[in-house]
């Protein structure tokens, strides 16, 4: 963000968090899409979309260490 403003442009919430989006790595896609579909994109700032981000990638990773106690449970069920 500070190369931003050293630039001594103002640039709109919008076009920042546009910037922030596109600069995502490939695997964060399904978020990008999700995110600019449900979220007024001119209203949001870069420390909402960063704490966005923060909330998504937890929720990533839980479901990842949540799955293979799920597989187990539904395995000893059969």
């Amino acid at each position: 963000m500070n190369e931003i403003n050293t630039l001594r442009k103002e640039y709109p919430r919008r076009e920042i968090t546009l910037k922030i989006i596109r600069a995502l790595p490939e695997k964060w896609d399904v978020f990008t899409v999700m995110f600019q579909n449900t979220k007024d994109l001119t209203q949001i700032t870069a420390q909402q979309l960063f704490s966005e981000l923060k909330a998504f990638k937890f929720d990533l990773n839980r479901r990842k260490s949540v799955k293979p106690s799920m597989i187990k449970t539904e395995e000893a069920s059969n």
